[in-house]
């Protein structure tokens, strides 16, 4: 059976309208409702639960339930480095940016150059997602949503994905772009993982704007399930 044909989003709205999209699926490595809590729970097997930083306004809408609201003051979640070593990898988030300033969405990162390090971004200067990746002797520029992708205060459903082939980044389930792979192993090092902020010689890309249903998977999911999990939740704010 083809593994697209399989994939399933689901909606339950006697759960409050919390949604599953694929939570279950095997190889879910990350599911982070954001609702509700200043605590970030992990729902997926891993229990990867994120240590605060800051004082998150947690009761705000967000594209289902609730969402967190990041202050860009120092608002982030440090989850660790317990989830299983991958290969490939998926992450996505529905994101809302709400000020002029380079924002991290999903980072893993040290204060040191380390091999495999990355950073799934906001870009001030040109108004665009991003993902950036360290092969050990710098940062390299990976795909991006292009210049003026992106406006203040308006919700975007944003996926990136890794491969031993490609690095894809994708807006409203549309593929935006598409480069090669990096040579780095992602699982080559054991830095942590941060939500809402950057970790290097100093605490940055602190994140300014909102962030609901974040997602990471150890495998790399096909432009087909990223388009039925965004169709399946875009207007259910």
């Amino acid at each position: 059976v083809d593994e697209t044909e399989t994939f399933s989003v689901m909606m339950d709205v006697d759960q409050g309208n919390e949604s599953d999209f694929g939570e279950w699926e095997d190889r879910a490595i990350g599911v982070y409702h954001m609702n509700g809590t200043n605590q970030l729970f992990d729902e997926s097997i891993y229990n990867s639960d994120g240590v605060t930083n800051g004082n998150p306004t947690v009761d705000t809408d967000g594209i289902i339930g609730k969402a967190i609201d990041f202050d860009g003051a120092g608002d982030f979640f440090n989850i660790g480095d317990s989830q299983p070593a991958f290969d490939n990898l998926t992450i996505l988030a529905w994101v809302k940016i709400s000020g002029d300033s380079d924002n991290c969405i999903v980072c893993k990162t040290d204060t040191t150059l380390t091999d495999g390090e990355f950073e799934f971004s906001y870009g001030l200067v040109e108004d665009e997602f991003r993902i950036n990746y360290n092969d050990g002797s710098g940062w390299v520029g990976g795909p991006h949503t292009g210049t003026d992708s992106v406006e203040l205060d308006t919700w975007y459903f944003v996926a990136v994905t890794f491969d031993s082939i490609d690095m894809n980044i994708y807006l409203d389930g549309e593929l935006k772009a598409t480069d090669s792979a990096p040579t780095s192993d992602l699982a080559s090092n054991s830095v942590d993982v941060y939500i809402g902020a950057r970790v290097r010689d100093a605490t940055s890309y602190v994140l300014n704007g909102f962030l609901d249903e974040v997602r990471i998977y150890n495998r790399t999911l096909s432009t087909d399930e990223i388009k039925a999990i965004y169709e399946n939740t875009v207007g259910t704010q």
